[in-house]
């Protein structure tokens, strides 16, 4: 099986507080990346969960929602993406399904609509056609936008009627874990930070030609190509 080319695709929807965005019109280049909380020194200070326990679906509004696709065409390194923000806060979550085509449900090559259930394949970042990240308290730091954490689901459903032009289905009955970084894969914090989603609903036109080019850095860093307004960097 061919392996993923990238970790994560991140679109950073226009909805990001303006406090968020990176570069300007001059062609800076702003990044989202994750923080390796792999390798951090573990101490006796309690835990903290950046997630909360339970989300009531995607924030109210317009340009709350964004779907893409890494226009190429359709075989075995083809992905079409959502992303929704979750939280009205200023270091808002974000929560991503990401479709491989030639993976887990979709291991014939062909991302189609229907249900998949998020178990076996499907929970962990190897393996998985029908991908799910809850990405928590976007901020910024200098002139990128770093996720604090991120949670990888241990059941759900998802079910899609629509996975052309449009991404059209709903996540239902997701149940999350926080993830750290261990190599080229994810794996249990196993720290007790869990969350739930009971129901998502996905409505949102694909945009073709958003690549999906993140990978880690060598810093450790998780890097991903992202869109504010309409600049991608």
């Amino acid at each position: 099986m061919k392996a993923k080319f990238s970790i994560f695709t991140v679109a950073a929807l226009p909805i990001i507080p303006i406090a968020l965005a990176c570069g300007g019109d001059d062609g800076g280049g702003g990044k989202i990346s994750v923080k390796p909380d792999a390798a951090k020194a573990v101490d006796a200070a309690p835990v903290v969960c950046t997630a909360s326990t339970s989300y009531t679906g995607v924030v109210a509004g317009s340009n709350t929602q964004f779907a893409g696709s890494d226009g190429s065409t359709a075989g075995s390194d083809y992905s079409v993406y959502w992303l929704g923000r979750m939280d009205p806060t200023s270091m808002p979550d974000f929560l991503q399904l990401t479709l491989y085509a030639g993976f887990g449900a979709y291991s014939s090559g062909t991302i189609t609509e229907g249900m998949v259930q998020l178990t076996g394949d499907e929970l962990a970042y190897s393996t998985c056609g029908a991908c799910i990240f809850l990405f928590t308290d976007l901020h910024s730091v200098g002139s990128d936008v770093e996720v604090t954490d991120y949670y990888m689901p241990t059941g759900g459903t998802v079910n899609l009627t629509s996975v052309t032009g449009t991404l059209e289905g709903t996540i239902s009955n997701l149940q999350l874990q926080h993830m750290v970084i261990s190599g080229q894969d994810l794996v249990p914090a196993n720290d007790g930070c869990n969350a739930s989603i009971p129901s998502v609903t996905l409505n949102a036109m694909i945009e073709a030609q958003m690549p999906a080019t993140g990978k880690p850095e060598a810093d450790g860093r998780m890097s991903f190509k992202f869109r504010l307004g309409n600049r991608t960097y």
